[in-house]
């Protein structure tokens, strides 16, 4: 979390492609599980930041935001003020709009997206320069296109994407009040904050794996939907916390040598019965070290999906990385590709979910995905269902 007190969101937009739902209600308002999208826009950046205060740039149907404050300020501890700007004002003049009401120091970003991620980076770079921004960093084998792209060690952005720009700028800015009355003197035109920001402010991003959610469209908002809806979810390493540990520079190589631990399977049915679903994410060099096959993972496997059957619980996928320690992969953790690969099956929102590990390398990617981690160094399984959070 960092010190931020204020967050300054961009609200005012008309939502065409989000149509007949916008047809009365604002964009941000739109319900997602009982609740505004907004609401857990706000909820989200309180867990990110110290925010105190959430000043919400509008232009279509204010009423309605006020309507918002109204129900929502109280519920979500902090304070709440509304500046109405004209339909045609671009976002550079909403913001010129209430310059007089800027903190030093703010967190600026769009109410139409969301982002399961930490902002301490941003805040570390926030004192060499002017503007901070959160970037998603395209996969090589994606179809996506990018809006900023790098050469030597200057970032630059792009109001139009390319499939050769690595990162997609989403908003979830960092900025100064000084930086931003830098652009009212130099901007003159009705411009998009973006296009004037970009091109005059000293620029720096934040690279991020974690997918952002958004409801610009209704399929994404349909997906993101399913992101905020309340999920239940453990991830599991597997040995040392699952069945026993062998020894060190050694591999359970066949299913005779895997042995639960105690009290595991006992425990794993009961979470179950409690609506929580199962994930186990493994490093497993054993292969690329040719001490055993692959042949040999897939029959633990099955003896791990067997018993999880017998005790009336299942795990919804094994995933496992093959590499050595010095392949250099993405998957093998500390690095993230494993967890990736599963939030964007299932839609996972890590900061909601618990994973848990024995390792150093399980509590790194821990912190690279924002997850409640659990220290099976420290806990054994029959006093995992006392720890209050489950």
């Amino acid at each position: 979390m960092i010190n931020i007190e204020q967050a300054v969101i961009f609200a005012g937009g008309k939502g065409e492609r989000l149509l007949p739902l916008t047809k009365n209600t604002p964009k941000p308002l739109v319900k997602i599980d009982q609740h505004p999208f907004l609401y857990h826009l706000i909820d989200s950046l309180k867990s990110q930041s110290n925010i105190k205060e959430v000043l919400l740039l509008t232009g279509y149907l204010t009423n309605k935001f006020i309507e918002f404050k109204s129900k929502y300020e109280k519920k979500l501890g902090i304070k709440i003020i509304i500046d109405e700007a004209p339909l045609h004002f671009e976002t550079l003049y909403r913001l010129k709009n209430v310059k007089d009401k800027l903190s030093e120091k703010f967190l600026l970003l769009y109410g139409d997206n969301i982002w399961d991620g930490h902002l301490q980076e941003h805040n570390k770079l926030s004192d060499e320069f002017e503007l901070i921004t959160t970037a998603y960093l395209i996969k090589n084998d994606s179809n996506e296109r990018g809006n900023i792209f790098k050469t030597g060690n200057k970032y630059f952005y792009d109001k139009n994407r390319f499939k050769s720009y690595k990162y997609l700028d989403f908003g979830y800015m960092l900025t100064t009040k000084e930086s931003v009355e830098k652009l009212f003197h130099i901007e003159k035109e009705n411009v998009s904050f973006s296009s004037a920001a970009f091109k005059f402010l000293d620029f720096s991003i934040v690279e991020t794996h974690i997918r952002h959610q958004g409801i610009g469209t209704i399929e994404k908002l349909e997906l993101t939907k399913k992101y905020l809806s309340n999920k239940k979810v453990i991830l599991f390493d597997r040995d040392g916390v699952l069945n026993e540990k062998p020894e060190k520079a050694d591999y359970v190589k066949s299913p005779n040598e895997f042995i639960w631990k105690k009290n595991v399977l006992k425990t794993l049915e009961n979470l179950y019965s409690k609506g929580f679903k199962f994930f186990i994410v493994s490093n497993q060099p054993g292969i690329s070290r040719k001490k055993m096959i692959e042949k040999d993972l897939n029959d633990i496997n099955k003896l791990i999906h067997k018993d999880a059957r017998e005790n009336n619980f299942k795990f919804e996928e094994i995933v496992y990385c093959k590499h050595g320690w010095n392949d250099g992969c993405f998957c093998r953790k500390p690095s993230p590709g494993m967890f990736i690969y599963l939030q964007e099956k299932y839609n996972l929102r890590f900061s909601q979910h618990y994973y848990f590990g024995d390792d150093d390398r399980d509590f790194e990617v821990s912190q690279l995905i924002y997850s409640k981690y659990i220290d099976m160094k420290s806990q054994n399984f029959s006093s995992i269902l006392k720890i209050n959070d489950l």
